[in-house]
């Protein structure tokens, strides 16, 4: 019997020594693992739907200073979509929604307009930023940015800000989507677009 060492050499996946050595090192550590079947346990991750929700306000805390990228004012924009998506797709009353969010305050705005008991959230909800947070600190809870991260890509739909956190949940997963909060498309079906368009144009030019 033959033995891989790793899971992507296994499938045929990866055969240069640099990438081998780069999965292995990308691979989720034990207690990432055990947080990860912990949660898909709870949430049933895979057999009720859930609808991942990724808010990126941009943390104007001192300890931060991040830039602002959406206004709270938006966040109902969130909510609508959430319940266009369960309403077009026919999902079930038992829908969750997972809800990663960079600052408490986008976290408690969401739960105000969101219907009761619909909103999940690993707990305790850390609020970090991996490129402003620095020592103890980030390492301690990095933990919690893959969890949510990955939490994410293994939701059914996945409704996104503009941040490359969410964009990477969904290149990870098998969502359905994803969806631009502000209008509610798919980025799937916007490419498809304009990729038609592209191909419509070079015919106009071709005729």
């Amino acid at each position: 019997m033959v033995v891989c060492a790793f899971h992507s050499l296994c499938l045929g996946k990866i055969t240069n020594p640099i990438m081998m050595a780069l999965d292995f090192l990308f691979l989720p550590s034990d207690p990432l693992k055990r947080a990860l079947v912990g949660y898909k346990q709870k949430w049933h991750l895979g057999v009720k739907p859930v609808i991942g929700i990724h808010v990126r306000l941009g943390n104007q805390n001192p300890e931060f200073n991040d830039q602002k990228r959406h206004t709270l004012e938006q966040i109902p924009l969130f909510v609508q979509c959430a319940s266009h998506i369960e309403e077009y797709f026919h999902l079930p009353n038992s829908t969750r929604w997972l809800v990663a969010a960079d600052s408490p305050r986008g976290f408690q705005e969401i739960l105000k307009y969101s219907p009761p008991h619909k909103v999940i959230s690993v707990q305790p909800p850390v609020i970090i930023h991996t490129e402003k947070t620095v020592g103890y600190k980030a390492r301690e809870n990095m933990l919690f940015v893959f969890l949510e991260q990955m939490l994410l890509a293994r939701t059914d739909y996945l409704i996104l800000s503009h941040s490359g956190y969410g964009t990477i949940a969904s290149a990870w997963g098998d969502v359905k989507g994803p969806f631009d909060f502000k209008t509610c498309n798919s980025f799937v079906d916007a490419a498809s677009q304009i990729d038609h368009a592209r191909e419509r144009h070079s015919i106009d030019r071709i005729e």
